[in-house]
């Protein structure tokens, strides 16, 4: 549906099953990221010399950056959302 055809039509709240997805999937990039970032610091610092990173002080610096992009994807992806926000949920019976 186009931005034209929706006129007048009220969005809706994406169901639980999207935000599950969403969650999920930020979840894995966030790991993925902080173990590449992980990986860069070590060789960064030459603590694992293998590939052509070892010793260069500019791939630790990549890789902490990585690393706390990494752990904010994680921490943003399983953040709780508070009712006063719009996004609490109703608990189940």
């Amino acid at each position: 549906m186009s931005c034209e055809a929706s006129a007048g039509v009220k969005p809706q709240k994406p169901s639980v099953e999207t935000r599950c997805d969403v969650k999920w999937l930020g979840n894995i990039l966030g790991v993925l990221l902080s173990l590449m970032g992980l990986v860069w610091i070590l060789q960064g610092t030459n603590i694992l010399k293998t590939g052509f990173m070892a010793g260069h002080m500019q791939y630790a610096l990549f890789g902490l950056v990585a690393l706390a992009i990494g752990v904010g994807l994680i921490a943003i992806s399983n953040r709780r959302r508070n009712k006063l926000s719009g996004g609490g949920t109703t608990p189940r019976a």
